[in-house]
């Protein structure tokens, strides 16, 4: 008996911490898409992380809007989170489909109001972009193989758990 009590509070003792967390967003979906004030595809001119005592792992990436489906904003930085929980990677370089609801020169990304477009490019004449402007005129709901092949390039990996202590790493 006095084993298990043993072995109960060695386990206790050595067990790593749960890591699990929960999106104060949404996922993207035809609600959202149908509802978004402004929607527009931008290229990612430059980014780089800003933390603050408030928010350790922001970020800011200032953007050019290269096509609008909807709306008139003139919006010129996105600030987004780079937290492996919720956070997302976001590429200088890379296009991205955004969805808002308020106007404004500055908009908070998420997993909740952004597509991440082709790795190839951009064109008018992209399949994503006539898949929403679809959705957009209520013509059909937002595909979710769509949804998912974006969420699979935005989100941040978790990070490599530390090394063990006194352990030399090797080069």
């Amino acid at each position: 008996c006095w084993m298990r009590t043993l072995l109960f509070l060695l386990l206790c003792f050595i067990s790593a911490p749960a890591t699990a967390c929960e999106c104060a967003h949404g996922v993207l979906d035809t609600q959202a898409v149908r509802a978004a004030k402004d929607v527009f595809v931008f290229k990612v001119l430059a980014a780089a992380v800003v933390p603050s005592e408030a928010y350790p792992n922001r970020a800011v990436a200032k953007i050019e809007i290269v096509d609008r489906l909807r709306g008139t904003a003139n919006i010129q930085t996105v600030m987004y989170s780079t937290s492996w929980c919720c956070g997302i990677r976001i590429e200088v370089g890379g296009v991205y489909m955004a969805f808002a609801s308020a106007a404004g020169p500055k908009l908070e990304i998420h997993q909740g109001n952004l597509l991440a477009m082709g790795a190839f490019g951009y064109s008018r004449d992209d399949r994503i972009r006539r898949d929403v402007l679809a959705v957009l005129a209520g013509k059909r709901a937002l595909d979710d193989a769509l949804v998912e092949h974006s969420h699979a390039r935005l989100p941040q990996i978790p990070p490599p758990p530390a090394p063990c202590p006194g352990r030399r790493v090797r080069r």
